[in-house]
């Protein structure tokens, strides 16, 4: 790339000095005291004369525009002799440049040379100080202490470069290369002072030399000899170690060491001799090689025509320096980048952002890794990205990458977990929170929705170590936290003031965020809060960590500015001045290595420097604007560097299967590398496991879609609930988790089976499933489904053992039986929108509206509602002139019934063909779902993830529960219907067909049809009497059942069955064995007991406890029976235990072996939650046993 006209090298002849020229010449860079410009200077000829008999010529490059020569800062020095180049890099135009010498013969014979110049690299920090040429590959390289990085370039392209050491030092310096043997080296002034070396590539790095070293700087190989020398700047000293044992350490003393007379930068070695550049005296100075001994030492500026000036970068332009090597590059022509292994051998590599193909080896296609390290910020309906070298792209055109754009969206918090190649964010239009995979193809799935119904989050961190994902929700004052999927998510801490953006640093295990005017500071787990920093009347916003120096920074909008301090809190201080800024409305900040990078709150993005400066901490360096944005919001720096690993012999607290030894849900980080586990509401924690007893009756039912399990909300609060897990109302939860759950979005129960069915969403398929409440393991599919039905709405119509859904598609619904699930029927209904659609169960009557006439329908399944009969409906409310029915839900009591429907913002109640308005929401809520109970009504909206509750006696409207991803399908259930006595109409045999469907009319009655009212008036006379005994019947059993289940949990067995009932429903699924000291159990159901009344999983289930012949579990209960003891055997299998044996029950302690006790089975989450623990069942020791068969003592 030829660079602009002003920045052409013209040649001026000096008295004293000519252009560099294509020759042996010592080189060096150096700086002008009086003006600053930085420039090339050589010295011609042969050391060896010049050095003995004085310097004859001095060679000189620069600018000699004005205004380049002002910019122009020189200082690393490199050469190709075969190629006649010279490289430099250039802190004022912040480049590297190369330069060709060749000769062109004057008017006057006098040989002076026309230096044209040329841009390898756009994009280098102030600090490149140390820079090499491998001649046989072409390819160079240099260091730079402010990135962080040593790169390698193709030196003959324009930027196609690519970083190869990156990590594991701080502030790189000297470079030198080895072709020969394929090895690089290189210096490191940072906290831990060494010399490291590595192939030409980047591998096998190694500590070289990392004892003894204070501030290595310049470094050369003395090829001939096999020798790495350095400068130590704080020693005083040259040093050299053989390439082939470092161990064997030669050091030469300047002698500057007490005087402090020197500073030494630069250092070459050719023949016999030792150059370096000394700053303090301004003097290159020359040492014998072999003895050490100082030869001559000359002013840096070579003549008195020159300025003085101060000498950096040192080299020796010669052929000899270089041998000819016969390198594979020649042969391979790489597209990108040649590396040399050595010898002749070399192998390609690819610039940053692309791979090399598999095909070829040779060429590069752009890469699958997203590129690293840049800057990602999301401007409006945009997220984009820069390289973090575009803030010192001044002179060059910045490439800016917009990878996601959505039309009308807003996208506001960023969040990141390099290590996977994720980016998370949030968007304030749809109120979610996505997850991306990087890089990222729009028309790809690579994008989900983890969370929804957010609020307004401000913040998004994300733990690497323990994958855990935090947000705060300004407008609703939380702090959330989650699995990275958006699973289990919860309310870490709640009551906060407007909480902005969030930080975290899982090497120590600490939270922060940030509210209006203070930053708190946290355990991961939300414990030991404190303010870390409070000033009043500030307006802090954008928060980061930079782990590495212990620093967090922050924006202030009241300065406008960036604060800092120490992570511990101290050290406070401002590091952009509100003066600087220029009043912008800075709204986020992000760090990489010495760099900052802020967003201004309108469309622009700007980067800045640390600096020395006292009017301002930060020199301001660019910005970059996006043109079709108006809002640029967070900023992230999307690398390794904000997420460093662990150290070294740490072991990362949380990284355990969860499932099997660790937390079964949320696992979180605490200081000294400590770990907590957590529940998300709904769920108790019990020795690092979530467990919840769930409610068969009176409750809430609704779904959270994202954390993947169903939930009840206890209408009793006379009920035992569990452990408030999180200090709200969420205490009164049980959680029910899905089993191999995708999206879950509907929810259905069947009081009789005590069975959660739900609708689960998936990109391939879609399906019904359904698991015990009791038993949350296994889970069984019952119907898959058309990809191309839009299923709104499900229910359980459990005195029929059928699945009713609403396909809003086609407005069509369909019945599903659990005993035939491939049998979809067709149901009457037509025009069905959305969820407005509700069984009542008890009367065995479907409600919906037409969604064309808003009419509300009944028909009744013992009529028959399927399409291929002379079908009668009742329109019920006909008068309807509101807005859409969207849903509807059936309110059951005592006295009467009543319909509950919803529209966009208004609940209503129909009864007797009457509608009376019940609440009246905000337009802007957007009602997803309404249930009543006595004078409440519970609602959804489709922008909360809450539970809201308005008493229609007080008038009172407030948050029943929250906390969650999203919440879908509020559904009530009461007490189930027991005293009814009908069935269902039989299922048409045939697939449905479309039929006509007529409305209930009047009709004549013939005699026939008179002596058919009279038989059926007789016949439902004596089914009625039937009734009444079996009534009378049933609730005896109840009463007795009830004295019993109040005897059994005071029984002392209770907590021994307990645990056998838990080990039960928590068997691994698909488990084809299990064992125990008490328990066998064999999963394979070959030959199983048709005849038997229990579960087909467990009909293999044996206990060799001698005191117990059989268990079984049946309607929810665990039962035992006893052998006597002339009778024992073990592993007697099920079915000799009958459900309605009355010799079944219980056993107790002697003389308590005859009550019939019912027991409770005990739930979890995942396969590992269990309440069953081997090591607290009684030994052996711990039992007595009667030697007859009167009955035995039982085990404590």
């Amino acid at each position: 790339m030829q660079l602009s006209v002003h920045l052409l090298l013209i040649a001026e002849a000096l008295r004293s000095a000519s252009c560099l020229s294509h020759e042996r010449t010592l080189m060096w860079t150096i700086k002008s005291i009086a003006d600053g410009s930085v420039d090339i200077r050589g010295v011609p000829g042969d050391p060896a004369d010049w050095i003995v008999n004085g310097i004859k010529r001095v060679s000189n490059s620069y600018f000699t525009d004005p205004t380049s020569k002002q910019i122009s800062r020189r200082l690393a020095l490199a050469f190709q002799y075969s190629t006649k180049r010279v490289f430099f890099s250039d802190q004022g135009f912040k480049q590297i440049f190369r330069i060709v010498l060749e000769p062109v013969p004057s008017a006057n014979g006098t040989v002076y040379y026309s230096v044209p110049i040329e841009v390898v690299y756009g994009g280098i920090s102030t600090q490149v100080n140390g820079m090499a040429m491998d001649w046989a590959s072409g390819s160079l390289y240099w260091t730079d202490a402010l990135y962080n990085w040593i790169t390698v370039a193709n030196a003959s392209d324009y930027n196609m470069a690519k970083h190869i050491v990156f990590t594991g030092f701080s502030r790189p310096m000297g470079l030198a290369v080895y072709p020969q043997k394929g090895q690089l080296f290189w210096s490191s002034i940072g906290a831990v002072p060494k010399i490291e070396r590595s192939t030409l590539g980047g591998e096998s790095r190694v500590n070289f030399v990392d004892s003894d070293v204070d501030r290595p700087l310049g470094l050369s190989v003395d090829y001939k000899a096999g020798h790495l020398y350095w400068i130590d700047d704080l020693r005083d000293t040259v040093e050299r170690v053989p390439l082939d044992d470092p161990t064997s350490r030669w050091t030469m003393h300047i002698g500057y060491r007490h005087s402090l007379t020197g500073k030494l930068f630069g250092l070459a070695v050719f023949e016999d001799f030792i150059f370096a550049t000394d700053q303090l005296n301004m003097t290159i100075d020359i040492f014998n090689k072999s003895s050490g001994v100082m030869i001559k030492s000359f002013n840096a500026s070579v003549t008195v025509n020159l300025p003085k000036g101060i000498p950096y970068d040192i080299l020796m332009y010669d052929s000899s320096l270089q041998e000819e090597i016969d390198s594979d590059c020649n042969r391979l022509r790489c597209s990108d980048i040649c590396i040399s292994d050595g010898g002749r051998k070399a192998h390609c590599i690819c610039q940053e952002g692309s791979s090399l193909s598999l095909e070829d080896r040779t060429s590069c296609v752009e890469s699958a890794t997203f590129r690293m390290p840049q800057y990602l910020f999301s401007v409006g309906e945009a997220l984009c990205g820069v390289d973090v070298i575009a803030a010192d792209q001044e002179y060059v055109p910045i490439d800016v990458r917009c990878f996601y754009n959505v039309s009308g969206h807003r996208m506001v918090a960023l969040g990141f977990n390099v290590y996977e190649g994720v980016l998370f964010f949030s968007d304030q239009k749809d109120r979610v929170i996505h997850r991306m995979t990087l890089p990222n193809d729009v028309n790809s799935s690579a994008i989900d929705v983890i969370v929804a119904n957010t609020g307004y989050v401000s913040g998004l961190a994300v733990d690497w170590i323990a994958d855990n994902l935090y947000w705060t929700v300004e407008d609703r004052g939380l702090l959330m936290v989650s699995r990275v999927t958006g699973r289990y998510a919860k309310v870490l801490l709640r009551g906060l003031d407007r909480p902005q953006s969030v930080a975290v640093n899982p090497l120590n295990g600490t939270l922060y965020w940030a509210t209006p005017d203070t930053i708190y500071i946290a355990n991961m787990d939300g414990t030991n809060a404190k303010i870390l920093v409070n000033i009043p009347r500030s307006q802090f916003d954008g928060m980061v960590l930079d782990i590495r120096a212990d620093l967090l920074f922050w924006v202030d909008r009241s300065l406008p500015g960036i604060r800092s301090c120490r992570m511990n809190g101290s050290d406070l201080a401002i590091v952009l001045r509100s003066d600087v800024t220029q009043n912008m409305t800075l709204l986020d900040v992000t760090v990489y290595q010495n760099y900052i990078a802020w967003t201004d709150g309108l469309n622009s993005v700007y980067f800045g420097m640390t600096s020395s400066s006292s009017s301002s901490l930060v020199n301001i360096l660019r910005g970059v604007r996006h043109a079709a944005a108006n809002t640029s919001h967070d900023i992230i720096t999307y690398d390794f560097y904000l997420q460093p690993p662990l150290d070294p012999g740490k072991t990362n607290p949380c990284d355990i299967d969860n499932d099997v030894h660790g937390c079964s849900q949320l696992c979180l980080l605490t200081p000294s590398s400590g770990s907590q586990c957590s529940c998300s509401a709904g769920f108790t924690l019990v020795d690092n496991y979530c467990v919840s007893e769930p409610l068969t009756h009176d409750f809430l039912l609704f779904v959270d879609p994202y954390s993947k399990i169903a939930y009840q909300y206890d209408l009793n609060p006379m009920t035992p609930s569990s452990e408030n897990v999180d200090g709200s109302e969420n205490g009164r939860l049980r959680g029910i988790a899905l089993r191999s759950a995708n999206i879950p979005s509907l929810v259905a129960y069947d009081y009789q089976l005590r069975e959660i069915f739900w609708f689960d969403e998936d990109r391939l398929k879609n399906s019904v499933k359904q698991i015990s409440i009791f038993e949350t393991v296994h889970y069984h599919t019952v119907s898959t489904l058309s990809k191309e039905m839009t299923v709104s709405r499900l229910e359980a119509v459990d005195n029929y053992g059928d699945l009713l859904l609403t396909d809003s598609a086609t407005g069509s619904v369909f019945l599903i039986s659990l005993a035939n699930t491939n049998n979809l029927q067709k149901l009457v209904m037509q025009n069905v929108y959305e969820s407005a659609i509700a069984v009542d169960e008890c009367a065995g009557d479907i409600y919906w509206a037409d969604g064309v006439t808003n009419d509300v329908n009944r028909c009744n399944l013992s009529e028959s509602c399927f399409s291929d009969s002379a079908v009668e409906f009742t329109t019920v409310f006909s008068a309807w002139n509101k807005s859409r029915i969207l849903g509807m839900n059936i309110v059951q009591s005592d006295e009467e019934k009543t319909v509950i429907v919803w529209t966009e913002n208004e609940i209503h109640s129909l009864r007797n063909g009457a509608s009376t308005l019940l609440l009246i929401v905000d337009e802007s809520f957007s009602l997803s779902g309404a249930v009543m109970a006595d004078n409440i009504i519970y609602f959804t909206s489709a922008f909360h993830n809450a539970i809201f509750q308005h008493d229609t006696k007080t008038k009172s409207t407030g948050v029943t529960v929250d906390g969650f991803s999203e919440i879908s399908d509020l559904k009530l259930f009461l007490s189930p219907c027991r005293n009814t006595s009908y069935t269902i109409a039989p299922h048409p045999s045939a697939p449905y067909t479309e039929s006509a469907v007529q409305k209930k009319d009047e009709a004549k009655l013939g005699p026939g049809a008179i002596a058919g009212i009279v038989i059926g008036a007789i016949v439902f006379l004596l089914l009625l009497i039937l009734l009444l005994v079996l009534l009378v019947v049933l609730l005896r059993r109840r009463r007795d059942k009830q004295a019993a289940e109040t005897a059994a949990y005071s029984n002392p067995t209770y907590d021994r069955l307990s645990s056998i009932a838990s080990t039960l429903s928590h068997m691994p699924e698909g488990a084809e064995g299990f064992s125990s000291p008490y328990v066998s159990f064999n999963n394979n159901n070959e030959g199983e007991n048709k005849d038997s009344p229990f579960p087909p999983a467990y009909n293999d289930l044996y206990f060799s406890d001698e005191a117990i012949a059989a268990t079984g579990i049946f309607d929810g209960y665990l039962y035992t029976k006893e052998v006597p003891e002339c009778e024992k055997k073990s592993g007697l299998p099920f079915p000799e235990v009958s459900a309605v044996d009355p010799a079944i029950f219980l056993i107790g302690a002697a003389g308590d072996a005859e009550s019939k006790v019912p027991a409770r089975p005990s739930t979890g989450d995942d396969p590992s939650v269990t309440d069953f623990h081997p090591s607290s069942l009684p030994t052996d020791d711990d039992a007595t046993h009667a030697d007859g068969c009167n009955g035995f003592s039982a085990k404590k």
